[in-house]
């Protein structure tokens, strides 16, 4: 009698047999279900809000690039002189890309323009007074120093808090979306025109430099040669690498031509508060299911 009974626990439950099982469990299964949502709207609330400024931005086409690089009769002779022909503005733009996200540019980026503090150090953001509320546990709201971190520290910390927060896309048309995400609205606009008007200035500043130290390098190759036909070459080159630094010079938009300033949202971003509620109850509802049918096996295989 009791192998046969052992047989029959042993083989596959029918569905109806669990069914009713789990029916039976139905007050406790919401009830956790509950308790997960309950702990869902107490996150989802704890949460501050956060806002999103996007900006699209385009590759200047700039008129210094459209010398050939220097012509493509002159090319040849300008690397032998030791000049290297101009980037094309797709390279640039893959240069400026990088170094926007790199940590030389950033770190000085931050020290400048004061961002340390309300990158990672706010807690909320009073939208009717338009302010950064301190979080007592990282800095002294009172003296602004930060209680444990020091300079170094700072730095690195604000690099990866800046790094999560910002993002980079590049769409199929060669346009780029440029998008970062703060507790203040304001602060986040305020981050894409500073980092896009940066970006612009630190490229186009490198490049009048390498201009400069092209024609001071002709000119001295000149006064040293005596050959006629080297020295129309140079006086082109000169002319060329002239030319390059006057249009760089002018340039406002130097890597980057902005197509859709940085936009201010008055609509918070994140987070997502009914997502939240909904994935934590579906996830009591499945945690208490796995629980009840754990039980319901265990009975069952005694």
């Amino acid at each position: 009698m009791s192998e046969s009974t052992l047989i029959t626990r042993n083989e596959p439950p029918e569905f109806s047999e669990l069914a009713k099982f789990l029916w039976s469990a139905k007050l406790m299964i919401l009830g956790i279900s509950f308790i997960f949502a309950i702990a869902g709207v107490m996150l989802a609330l704890s949460l501050p809000n956060t806002y999103r400024s996007s900006v699209v931005l385009a590759p200047t086409q700039s008129l210094k690039n459209a010398s050939a690089d220097l012509g493509s009769s002159l090319g040849g002779l300008a690397a032998l002189a030791g000049i290297s022909p101009a980037q094309n503005g797709g390279f640039k733009t893959e240069v400026a890309l990088a170094k926007l996200q790199s940590k030389e540019f950033l770190y000085r980026l931050f020290d400048e323009q004061n961002l340390i503090i309300p990158l990672i150090a706010s807690k909320s953001w009073d939208a009717e007074t338009n302010t950064l509320t301190l979080d007592e546990a990282i800095i002294d709201p009172k003296t602004t120093q930060f209680l444990e971190l020091d300079e170094r520290a700072q730095l690195w910390e604000t690099y990866k808090a800046f790094s999560k927060m910002l993002s980079v896309e590049e769409q199929r048309n060669g346009m780029f979306t440029i998008s970062f995400e703060h507790l203040s609205p304001y602060f986040a606009q305020k981050i894409l025109d500073t980092l896009i008007s940066e970006i612009n200035q630190t490229m186009q500043t490198y490049d009048i430099k390498q201009a400069e130290k092209s024609i001071e390098y002709l000119n001295r190759k000149l006064e040293q040669t005596t050959i006629a036909d080297m020295q129309v070459v140079f006086y082109r080159l000169i002319e060329e690498q002239t030319k390059q630094k006057m249009l760089t010079e002018i340039e406002d938009e130097y890597i980057f031509t902005t197509i859709d300033p940085p936009s201010f949202e008055e609509e918070k971003y994140a987070p997502k508060r009914a997502f939240i509620v909904i994935i934590l109850t579906i996830l009591g509802g499945l945690f208490a299911t796995f629980i009840y049918l754990v039980r319901f096996y265990s009975q069952r295989n005694r």
